[in-house]
């Protein structure tokens, strides 16, 4: 826990927080959650490691739905390019993991 931030936010003196960066590299899987998609289902924001990331989709994907997705080569804009494994087991993973008792 950060006293000093908690402090100066009370205090209205509170700073942006420092933007999370993610190194992706192309090949790399990793799991993400669907956060919204445009109209026409090729660009979408998606959740990677608490991180809000805009990329383009292979494949349409719904909002809500949490997946493994591997990074493809960037897209001629330099824009994130993500395609979802299908032939993984894990390929659609549940919203929350919640153990049963």
């Amino acid at each position: 826990m950060n006293i000093g931030s908690l402090i100066r936010g009370m205090l209205g003196d509170a700073k942006t927080g420092d933007a999370k960066q993610l190194e992706m590299k192309t090949g790399q899987v990793v799991r993400g959650m669907v956060l919204s998609v445009s109209e026409d289902g090729q660009e979408a924001v998606v959740q990677i490691q608490g991180v809000k990331v805009r990329a383009m989709l292979e494949t349409p994907l719904q909002e809500g739905q949490a997946t493994l997705l591997q990074v493809q080569p960037p897209a001629a804009g330099g824009m994130l390019v993500l395609k979802p494994l299908s032939g993984s087991p894990n390929a659609s993973l549940p919203r929350n993991r919640l153990p049963t008792c």
